[in-house]
């Protein structure tokens, strides 16, 4: 009987996965996410871009978290910690390869820049700092960085809680492109060990299942210059005003969840 049952569970799970509804990730059914379609450049080249991650702003880390789990029902897990910034962060998975960074300012002796520029953005409450894409390979990041006039990073950008450094490859550096009101673009050697795909720590009690949409200031020409695509063929919406992430919308089985801050002020 109970191998019986574990046929029948297996090719339950087969049947969803091969028409791409569902797999157990984190206690509970998260919508199981193709590969993104590839696009095409304003140059023509094909192109890999998808959305990756943002970047909320927060006075308080642990307060901030806790506050962002009981508005959507999301969970989290521990964050990394950005050596010589005095920042830490924890991360909310979305589903679909895309995550929330919470970010904050965690050492009281940091004096920097970047901590000084964090403490002014969440002087009056949470912000939106700025978000992130994906493209997936080395020679398009190059191509974009030489299109851009930014330097290639490359190698460790954060310390996770087990001392691990995962590697990411970054053009321009986000706080370079954050100030902008517009996104950095990473590469990672490989999407295993992306922040989506690992379970939450605090499990959710409402499961997202990926991003559909995002809401940026500015006009839909300025991000497309910046992106190298036509903007359109990413779910992107434009408010206007002042360039800078305004929202998200995640998906869920039963509901769309939008999580709305203030932008980043532009100095």
């Amino acid at each position: 009987m109970v191998g019986s049952m574990e046929f029948d569970r297996r090719r339950l799970l087969g049947s969803l996965a091969a028409v791409g509804i569902a797999s157990t990730v984190g206690g509970g059914l998260q919508a199981k996410q193709a590969p993104p379609p590839m696009l095409v450049g304003l140059d023509g080249k094909p192109s890999s871009i998808a959305i990756d991650h943002f970047s909320l702003g927060v006075a308080n880390l642990t307060e901030g978290t806790q506050r962002l789990r009981a508005e959507t029902g999301f969970g989290s897990l521990e964050g990394s910690w950005f050596p010589g910034t005095g920042i830490a962060n924890n991360y909310l998975p979305l589903g679909g390869d895309e995550y929330i960074e919470v970010e904050s300012c965690v050492d009281v002796h940091a004096q920097d820049q970047i901590s000084r520029w964090f403490g002014d953005q969440t002087a009056d409450g949470d912000a939106f700092l700025g978000w992130c894409v994906r493209v997936s390979s080395h020679e398009e990041i190059e191509r974009i960085a030489k299109r851009l006039g930014t330097k290639v990073e490359e190698g460790t950008l954060a310390v996770r809680p087990d001392g691990s450094k995962p590697t990411a490859i970054r053009t321009p550096d986000s706080f370079t492109a954050w100030k902008k009101g517009l996104p950095s673009f990473f590469c990672y050697p490989t999407l295993d060990e992306h922040v989506s795909r690992r379970s939450p720590t605090i499990p959710s009690r409402i499961v997202p299942n990926g991003v559909a949409w995002v809401e940026v200031g500015g006009t839909a020409r300025v991000t497309s210059d910046w992106l190298g695509i036509d903007s359109r063929q990413l779910p992107i919406r434009f408010s206007g005003g002042e360039l800078g992430l305004r929202a998200i919308g995640v998906r869920t089985a039963d509901k769309l969840v939008e999580i709305r801050r203030k932008p980043i002020r532009i100095i």
